[in-house]
């Protein structure tokens, strides 16, 4: 029997959890729960927190070899195997380009958990999930925007109402204050992402090895110098 990879990462950004490797022989293809038992890396998480990409026996396997990184780019619609993003660099690459391939992939990181939701007390001050595709991203910012005019006292606002809803929940009527306060709070957590990305990118840049640079990755905690 055969039995192809499976790829399981992290829906809020896309990093990768596990890779299960690909085999044949006296195998049996295990199920989702069941990995989430066997795979220590799964253990704690909420499944629902965590994606799964299928791959078929064989199926990009040269490109698993060869590449030196990869991430799932959580903006793909759907996400399937061609979101699997790798990055490539050759024995020979020297250790400017390994870092500039992985300030790329960095930022892609940081753009994958922008998009990716936050978490909000804005709505009756119960702390919720939202997400945060650049739809949403205009939603959140048209709602601020007409919360501003109703506020100030604008005539032609001053019946205006306002609905939102938390991730997998109906829509609700929201007051002005609220509706700013989920943009402020988005605000705060876009920099978050974008200081942590700048960072990042300046702990590489000291690094001195391609393997040092390499190992490197969103998550990555950096040293106290």
């Amino acid at each position: 029997m055969q039995i192809g990879r499976k790829i399981y990462y992290l829906k809020s950004n896309g990093n990768i959890i596990v890779n299960t490797g690909e085999c044949q022989g006296d195998a049996r293809e295990t199920t989702e729960d069941e990995d989430f038992k066997m795979y220590t890396v799964l253990q704690g998480l909420e499944q629902s927190a965590v994606g799964l990409i299928q791959l078929n026996y064989g199926q990009l396997t040269d490109k698993f070899i060869s590449c030196t990184g990869y991430y799932v780019d959580i903006t793909k619609n759907p996400i399937d195997t061609s979101a699997i993003v790798f990055s490539f660099t050759t024995p020979e690459a020297t250790l400017d380009q390994v870092k500039q391939a992985k300030y790329t992939e960095l930022s892609q990181a940081c753009q994958n958990a922008i998009t990716g939701g936050f978490t909000s007390t804005a709505y009756q001050n119960t702390s919720k999930v939202y997400d945060s595709t650049l739809e949403d991203q205009a939603n959140i910012t048209g709602n601020a925007l007409s919360a501003v005019s109703k506020i100030s006292g604008v005539a032609a606002c001053a019946n205006d109402k306002f609905y939102y809803r938390a991730h997998g929940e109906d829509f609700a009527e929201w007051t002005a204050e609220e509706c700013l306060q989920l943009a402020r709070d988005f605000k705060s957590f876009k920099e978050q992402q974008l200081i942590k990305n700048k960072e990042l990118q300046a702990y590489v840049a000291t690094l001195t090895t391609v393997e040092d640079v390499q190992k490197v990755t969103w998550n990555t905690a950096i040293p106290n110098a």
